[in-house]
């Protein structure tokens, strides 16, 4: 039922969720000034250095809390979870035409 093409997608998918996840968390702990006390440094350099739109901190907004806002961290976390919704959206579609016969539905028992 499942080719290796949904498979891959899934995966790409899984990937992609978990990345965003993870910068959507350093976000969070950003926004309070946490960088210093958790070593974070490296990591937030990591990241935008990676995003294509950002580089340098050119979206940082600073907080009253004592931190920043990293707007290429944000924009790389929802470019994550656009591309995870993608390769779920994708996939669902081949699983949806092994399932079907030249465009008819070959279950037509469910309702």
């Amino acid at each position: 039922m499942h080719n290796t093409t949904t498979i891959v997608l899934r995966i790409l998918s899984f990937c992609f969720r978990m990345l965003a996840l993870l910068i959507t968390l350093l976000v969070c702990l950003l926004l309070f000034g946490t960088s210093a006390r958790f070593d974070l440094v490296e990591l937030v350099s990591l990241f935008s250095a990676v995003a294509p739109f950002g580089g340098n901190a050119a979206l940082l907004v600073l907080t009253p809390f004592g931190g920043a806002i990293h707007g290429d961290l944000c924009l790389l976390g929802v470019l994550f979870f656009v591309l995870d919704w993608f390769c779920l959206r994708v996939s669902n579609r081949y699983v949806k035409l092994a399932y079907t016969n030249n465009g008819f539905n070959c279950t037509a028992d469910k309702y």
